[in-house]
């Protein structure tokens, strides 16, 4: 399980301890073969030079079974053959009992086969080089007396052992690939969450770039020219300008608190977006000395994201239009429909080499204005040319809105 704050090495740790948990089947197996042999032998037998060196080889062998990977590496073929040795010297230990060792021990190392070697082939090679360590065993002790009883046992043990060998290594691998899938999604939500925090970056910038920075200077340019009002004592102008500024100010402000309250609350809002670009619109006329020529067609209502972003793309061209085009004549076309936004501003402006726009537009402006467009699935495209002007032209979809929202306002 993932949790919050938590790095990936921890995450990887704390899967290291579960994927270790799991050895425990084998590990308790092994013990159970011990126990076996040690507490169920006949007392004479008992000796506690050989019980000691019996408990040091299954000591050696639970201690190989893990420290595989690390002693071993990828050689499993090295791995079996060693252990294959171990448990044929905890015979010369207990020689009286040491078929229980073997009917315990050899089992649980075919079914680690049937779950490390993952091949037919080498699976049989293990069951082969197994046999014959008991198979010889038993001959050498026992000779042929016992040999087929011995072998029957065996292969009846080996069997179930192995079945639950089988459905145990696809339990481990339906483990290891949620792991991977773990360190996968681990990944991409770190991606993600990168990736988000960006997008949230360049939003702000874009935010205070529309808002604070082309409200600051459009005041700057309404107090350059009240200076020079005041300058020639022109009273009226002044006071005029004084009051634009002013105004302008008041919007900024309240442009400002609305980029703040929308950083803090997700707003769902549905608003007619005709008026919104039309105070934009009347905005520019009051201030440019361009003739403004206005061709409008039909009105919808859009969600937040969608009146915020047009209306800061229409705000930003005109913005541009204004400070940079020396325009004498611009015409407005647009046309709001319920499913498509189309906004097209073109002037007889100088015109600007698309290909440096950063020196006219500034670095942020046509930046900005993309991305917004991308925001809201919407298409830009600019056409301009050095002294013939400049067409802005704005594509938008606009989803469908959905059927509660509308029942539940009307």
């Amino acid at each position: 399980m993932l949790y919050y704050g938590e790095s990936a090495m921890e995450t990887k740790n704390k899967t290291k301890k579960n994927i270790f948990a799991i050895e425990f089947p084998i590990i308790g197996g092994v013990l159970m073969a011990y126990t076996a042999t040690v507490f169920f032998q006949n007392a004479h037998n008992w000796n506690a030079k050989s019980i000691f060196g019996f408990s040091v080889v299954i000591l050696l062998h639970i201690i190989m079974y893990l420290s595989r990977e690390q002693i071993f590496k990828s050689n499993l073929f090295l791995y079996f053959l060693v252990q294959g040795v171990i448990i044929f010297t905890l015979s010369l230990f207990i020689k009286e009992n040491y078929q229980a060792a073997y009917l315990g021990l050899i089992p649980l190392i075919l079914a680690q086969s049937i779950h490390l070697l993952k091949d037919g082939k080498k699976i049989l090679y293990s069951i082969c080089y197994y046999y014959t360590i008991y198979i010889s065993t038993i001959y050498f002790y026992q000779g042929l007396k016992d040999l087929l009883y011995s072998i029957s046992l065996l292969i009846l043990i080996t069997s179930a052992i192995s079945s639950y060998g089988y459905f145990y290594t696809r339990q481990i691998r339906a483990y290891e690939r949620s792991q991977r899938l773990l360190f996968e999604l681990e990944a991409t939500y770190d991606k993600l969450e990168e990736v988000t925090r960006e997008k949230e970056r360049q939003k702000l910038a874009r935010d205070i770039h529309d808002t604070l920075s082309q409200g600051l200077a459009g005041v700057l340019m309404k107090l350059e020219v009240l200076q020079l009002n005041i300058e020639e004592e022109n009273t009226e102008k002044s006071k005029e300008i004084a009051q634009n500024a002013i105004s302008q100010v008041r919007d900024n402000l309240k442009e400002a608190r609305e980029l703040i309250r929308d950083l803090r609350l997700h707003n769902e809002e549905w608003r007619n977006l005709g008026n919104l670009i039309k105070e934009e619109v009347e905005r520019f006329k009051e201030d440019s000395n361009a003739d403004v020529f206005i061709n409008w067609d039909g009105n919808v209502e859009v969600s937040h994201i969608i009146y915020k972003n047009v209306t800061f793309i229409v705000r930003e061209i005109l913005t541009n239009v204004k400070k940079h085009a020396k325009a004498s004549k611009v015409i407005i076309n647009i046309s709001l429909e319920s499913d498509k936004i189309a906004i097209r501003i073109e002037d007889n402006g100088i015109g600007f080499d698309y290909f440096h726009f950063n020196r006219l537009y500034g670095h942020y402006g046509i930046i900005g204005l993309k991305e917004r467009a991308k925001t809201i699935q919407g298409e830009l495209l600019i056409d301009s040319h050095k002294r013939k002007g400049t067409c802005v032209t704005l594509v938008v979809p606009v989803p469908n809105r959905i059927k509660g929202e509308s029942d539940e306002e009307n």
